[in-house]
C-alpha cells in the first residue's frame, strides 16, 4: 500500500491519505476514505461539539388533547437546568 494523494470536499487543498491511516482504517473496518482534510475535519468535530454544547437538554413532552372527538397532538421541548 502506498500513499495516496485526495482532494477535500471542504476546502478542496490536496492532501496526503498515509499508509499508516489506510491501515488504520482497514483495521477499524472503515470502506471508504477520509473526504476531508486533517485541518477540516478538525473544524468539522469542533463545530458539531459546539452545537451540542448550545443545544443543551431538554426534554420533549407529550400532550394529546381531543376536542370534538378529533385528537391534536402538542409537542413542547421543557428545558431540564
Amino acid at each position: 500500500m502506498a500513499d495516496k494523494t485526495l482532494v477535500c470536499q471542504d476546502c478542496g487543498k490536496e492532501f496526503v491519505f498515509t499508509e499508516g491511516e489506510q491501515k488504520f482504517y482497514a483495521e477499524k473496518g472503515f470502506e471508504n476514505e477520509p473526504k476531508r482534510c486533517p485541518e477540516c475535519r478538525k473544524t468539522r468535530k469542533q463545530q458539531k461539539e459546539a452545537l451540542k454544547e448550545d443545544k443543551g437538554e431538554f426534554t420533549l413532552l407529550f400532550f394529546i388533547l381531543y376536542i370534538n372527538f378529533i385528537a391534536v397532538l402538542f409537542y413542547i421541548p421543557f428545558s431540564t437546568s
